[in-house]
Formats: C-alpha cells, structure tokens, sequence
C-alpha cells in the first residue's frame, strides 16, 4: 500500500518567486509593447517619406512637361507700350508672361503668397501642333500658406506648392480681355489666384526658378511682366534655359516645426529634401 507524503511537502512556487516571474513578464510585455509602437511610428514615418516623395516627384514631372511648353518670347519692348492686337497665328502672337525670382518685392499679389520664393505664370498649350489660341490654357506655379483646423481645434498653418490654372475655355477671352484693355498689370491678367489654384506638393518649404541667359544678350527675362515682339521684326529670344529647384519637408517634421523657422536656409538644408530639374523652352 503506497502512502502519499504530507500536502504540506508537495513541490510549489512561494510567494516571491511568483511575484519575481510577474515582475519578469511585465517587463518584458512592456518592452514589446515599447518595441511595437516604434515599429509602427517607424512603419508611419516612413510611409509619410514615402507619400512625400511620391508627391514630390509627381509634382516635378507635370511640372516639367508644362515648363518645357511654356510659351514665351521676351524682348526688350522699348517704352514699354503694350500689344492691342492678337495676332491670328501663333507664331505672331504676343504673348505675355510673369516672373519673379523671389528679390524685392513682387508686383504680382497673391494673397497667400510666401515671401522670398520664386513664381512663374504665363500661357501652356494644351495641344500640339495647331494654331488655335483657344488651345492656350494660363497656368502658374508659386508658394502660398494654407490654415487648416485639427481635430483639437486648433490652427494649423503651412506652406504648399500651388498650381494656379485657367482652362482654354475661359484663359483665351482673358489675354483677348487685358491686351485690349486699358490696364495692362499682371493682377489683371492672372486673376483670382487662389480661388484657381490647387496644392501640387504639401509641405514646400523653397521654390527657385531661374533662366539661363545667352551671353551679352539683351533680352533677358527680367522680374515682372515680360512681352514678345509682335512680328518678325523685331529681337526674338527663345529657346531659354529653365532650372526649378523644389524643396519639400518631410510630414513628420512639418508637424514639428514652427511656421517662423519654416524658410529657414538652415533647416532647409538639414531637414529638407530638394528637387531640381532643368528643361529648355520649346522654339516656335
């Protein structure tokens, strides 16, 4: 007959051994727990880099397809008198342009514009090889300031790149509009910039546009409205260098940075992620 031991001798975990091996347990949950959610802060960054970036560079590219579009032929006008007339063909058409390279002060106002960045507006086709100004849209690019409201209700505000666009349907009754008119400005030419604008990159922090000149050439864009000579008589420039330089912050740095230090060239440099293209001007 087998005899069992006393219950008080049964092999058992005391006390602190249990609340020794909770202890252990509960530093490691909290440690995977704390692993977790930096993997997935990690896994968030980097989709935000990613969508960034995808942005960014979508932004480039219809960018440079309409750049190397862009339809202008500036010269120097002389008493700076403007065109009255459009002429019935393309090649003929004086065709007006705006820029401004981000010196001074521009004469172009936009009301959410970002100071010390550049800005280029003027005429695309929007079909090749036709004569028809109809086919023209007005389009422009420039830097503006966006307020939004967050879901704890307070302000938020930063900088986008924007794209400003009047279809063919109403731009060409606009240019017909200001080279008859009387008021010759860029403010009524591209109208109501922000109401026919749209974001084309969130988070820009820098936006530089610059033309190559020939060498010893006078007719040189110049900050401002530039004009085309109205025929064959006169200095056709064409064929301009374009370089566009597009600088973007991260989403999970532009949530950090204070809207003050958002142009900073420092932070630019450090935290920005820049994009550069370069397209030469069609000849007519």
């Amino acid at each position: 007959m087998k005899i069992s031991p006393p219950a008080f001798s049964v092999s058992s975990f005391t006390l602190i051994e249990l609340m020794a091996a909770s202890t252990v347990l509960s530093v490691v949950l909290m440690m995977m727990v704390g692993m977790q959610d930096q993997m997935s802060k990690a896994w968030s960054n980097a989709n935000r880099r990613t969508d960034a970036n995808r942005e960014a560079r979508a932004a480039v590219s219809l960018m440079a397809g309409e750049l190397s579009r862009f339809y202008f032929r500036p010269s120097n006008w002389g008493s700076g008198t403007r065109f009255d007339t459009v002429a019935p063909i393309i090649s003929n058409a004086p065709f007006p342009f705006y820029c401004f390279n981000g010196t001074g002060a521009p004469t172009l106002t936009i009301s959410n514009y970002v100071s010390n960045s550049s800005m280029l507006f003027g005429l695309v086709p929007q079909k090749t090889h036709t004569n028809g100004p109809s086919d023209f849209a007005l389009i422009g690019y420039y830097l503006g300031s966006r307020t939004n409201i967050n879901i704890n209700g307070f302000s938020i505000t930063n900088y986008n790149l924007y794209r400003y666009y009047i279809p063919p349907s109403n731009a060409w009754s606009i240019v017909t509009a200001w080279l008859a008119g009387a008021g010759g400005s860029a403010n009524n030419l591209f109208k109501d910039i922000p109401a026919n604008s749209e974001i084309l990159a969130r988070n820009a922090c820098n936006l530089r546009i610059d033309f190559a000149y020939e060498q010893n050439s006078t007719n040189q864009v110049t900050n401002g409205l530039n004009y085309s000579v109205p025929s064959s008589s006169g200095t056709t420039y064409t064929g301009n260098k374009l370089t566009v330089e597009i600088s973007l912050y991260p989403e999970d740095y532009a949530q950090k940075i204070s809207l003050n230090q958002w142009t900073n060239s420092n932070n630019i440099k450090q935290y920005g992620r820049s994009y550069e293209f370069r397209v030469d001007q069609e000849k007519p």
